[in-house]
């Protein structure tokens, strides 16, 4: 499922030409999971404790990032109106929020237990 035609994320079409003048292959969609992509999936090295906290956000940072899914936290994939990607992106807010409080050690993910939306 494709919402990107109405998204507020703005990625370059298929036939984009790179600097070289070559095709550049289409970017992921912020609505793409993989089968491997699970809410109980840790995605840090170490959970969140009082101690390491700088260390797990740019860690978090990174590994959100790297999934295309960073913009659920920042805000920058905004929350749609419409019925259909509304049901989208409270699935895949979902799923980052799960893959945040599953790097949360226990006592710190206990305070954020009932936040339903990672923004």
């Amino acid at each position: 499922m494709s919402l990107d035609d109405e998204s507020t994320i703005v990625t370059p079409s298929n036939s984009s030409k790179s600097l070289a003048g070559q095709s550049s292959p289409e970017l992921p969609s912020v609505y793409h999971l993989t089968n491997w992509d699970c809410p109980g999936n840790l995605l840090v090295g170490d959970v969140l404790t009082a101690v390491h906290y700088g260390e797990w956000v740019l860690d978090m940072k990174d590994s959100l990032l790297a999934k295309n899914k960073y913009g659920f936290v920042d805000g920058t994939v905004a929350k749609p109106t419409n019925p259909v990607k509304l049901a989208a992106w409270v699935r895949y807010d979902a799923m980052v929020n799960g893959w945040l409080k599953t790097s949360m050690d226990k006592k710190i993910r206990s305070s954020v237990l009932f936040c339903r939306e990672c923004t």
